[in-house]
């Protein structure tokens, strides 16, 4: 009964290794799958792009030429970005507020 309990044991630890060495290499994986992008330095002219509004406009980077402005690109659908939509509205009347 006693050699059942320690092979038993020996093979749940021999699992649970088992399991961390496979997550690990999921969480590697997925890690390369995703690379971390460089975010833009202070100064540095913005990439080309093209962008939907909420309200159905197609707009481009050249509708914000010689002005400042502050892109901040969410998903209505993203419950996160969303959560954020207050306090983007209070630094968007601050902004307006100084300019």
């Amino acid at each position: 009964m006693e050699m059942i309990l320690v092979v038993s044991s020996i093979l749940l630890w021999v699992m649970v290794l088992l399991n961390m060495l496979w997550t690990l290499g999921l969480a590697r994986r997925v890690r390369s799958a995703h690379p971390v992008m460089d975010s833009l330095k202070i100064g540095q002219s913005a990439p080309a792009f093209s962008a939907l509004t909420l309200q159905g406009k197609t707009m481009t980077l050249t509708d914000y030429a010689e002005r400042a402005a502050a892109f901040v690109f969410v998903s209505p659908h993203c419950e996160p970005c969303r959560e954020e939509f207050p306090h983007l509205r209070e630094l968007s009347s601050k902004a307006r507020d100084m300019a």
